[in-house]
């Protein structure tokens, strides 16, 4: 059971036991933004089976009734401290980029002062995305003598990425290169992204530490499918490329009509334009949003798991699909080609149809090729919440923090 307790100052937030351990996030999930790093909240459940961790994140609340609020939510060794704090969320401004910096700023170190006045200095902190909390745990470590590590998940590093990395200012660029640079160590979830953080920020070793499915809900249930169905879940944006992805279904479906296409996932607004543009057809179901845990029901009644992403760094979804016996199309962007294998799926080059047409074609010509409770077990041993907390565990460790 997962209780609740709000305060309306730092110096009034209680803990039952001290933080070893302090997750300073810079996405999560929070009321203003449901799933908001929600990749990084499965990563804090897997840790919190073998050791307490302590989750912080700071964000803004348009409709806040005060000017600011701490949320401590606990459930069994998991605790997470979301601060909400009165503001529109707009910074177009520099004026109003100002303010939201200086409110999140103050509220976080508020408590972090608190925490660390009342229950002593953690082990380590931990920042998950550089920016912002890894300002914070720098101007922490400085005067609290704490370490600091980083896990990243963003695939912004890759070049042509809109809004990358190498396309923003100066003063973010020399931000995440001393976040980066002056941590105790660093991890992501991708050797290919990975490669990249090292050389930017002048370091020798990144650790991998892969994106977690929890195998008791994604698993393989054997199950007759008909008509053989393809299945995508994504948040339907231009970066997932939703558009090639139809137009070769589209195609595929002038061949033969014996499958469905099943889009999880997307904005109201986004499916109505492809309701719009490919009207009422019989090869494709939009389901629109759905719950996390019903995404592995989806996954247990489909085929195929697509992706045809322009990029990636290494997506959840995939890690969840193979753990639920699926084979995986997937364009070769970022981390996805270390996931993926003749066994388990089929690599396509990034916007080509062509490849992808044929892809599909293979998969649906010679599915039995594929043994999907082998797929699973595989995953499971990979990515599932025991390897993933031991692999945390392992970067604590190598990184001499005594866990």
């Amino acid at each position: 059971m997962k209780t609740t307790f709000t305060y309306n100052a730092a110096e009034q937030v209680e803990l039952d036991k001290p933080p070893g351990l302090v997750w300073l996030a810079s996405w999560y999930p929070s009321i203003t933004s449901p799933t908001n790093g929600d990749f990084i909240q499965r990563h804090a459940i897997a840790l919190s089976s073998k050791i307490p961790v302590l989750v912080i994140h700071t964000i803004h609340d348009p409709k806040a009734p005060s000017h600011v609020r701490y949320e401590v939510l606990s459930k069994g060794h998991l605790t997470e401290i979301i601060i909400y704090f009165r503001h529109s969320g707009d910074t177009s401004s520099i004026i109003s980029k100002i303010s939201y910096n200086r409110l999140f700023y103050r509220y976080t170190d508020r408590l972090l002062d608190h925490l660390f006045r009342t229950y002593g200095r953690p082990l380590c902190l931990h920042v998950h995305v550089p920016v912002k909390m890894g300002l914070v745990a720098i101007k922490a470590g400085r005067k609290w003598q704490v370490p600091y590590v980083v896990s990243e998940q963003s695939s912004k590093y890759l070049p042509g990425i809109e809004d990358g990395y190498d396309k923003r200012s100066w003063y973010y660029q020399y931000s995440v290169r001393r976040i980066f640079s002056t941590a105790l160590a660093v991890s992501n979830v991708s050797a290919a992204v990975g490669k990249i953080i090292a050389k930017l920020a002048g370091r020798e070793h990144i650790r991998v530490i892969r994106n977690v499915a929890d195998p008791f809900v994604f698993h393989y249930q054997p199950a007759e499918i008909t008509p053989f169905t393809f299945i995508h879940a994504s948040t339907l944006k231009p970066q997932k490329n939703i558009k090639g992805i139809l137009q070769v279904f589209s195609k595929l479906y002038s061949e033969r009509q014996d499958f469905k296409l099943v889009l999880l996932g997307g904005e109201d607004d986004g499916l109505s334009l492809i309701s719009r543009e490919y009207g009422p057809v019989t090869w494709l179901e939009l389901e629109g949003t759905v719950e996390h845990r019903q995404v592995a029901g989806y996954m247990q009644r489909s085929n195929c798991l697509v992706m045809f992403s322009r990029d990636e760094n290494f997506p959840c979804v995939i890690v969840e699909a193979l753990c639920s016996g699926l084979p995986v199309i997937s364009s070769d962007v970022g981390g996805c080609p270390e996931a993926i294998s003749d066994a388990n799926g089929i690599l396509v080059r990034s916007g080509n149809e062509d490849e992808l047409l044929a892809a599909a074609r293979y998969i649906m010509d010679h599915y039995s090729r594929y043994n999907r409770a082998e797929i699973a077990k595989q995953a499971a041993a990979l990515y599932g919440n025991e390897q993933i907390a031991s692999d945390f565990i392992s970067f604590y460790r190598d990184a001499g923090i005594r866990i």
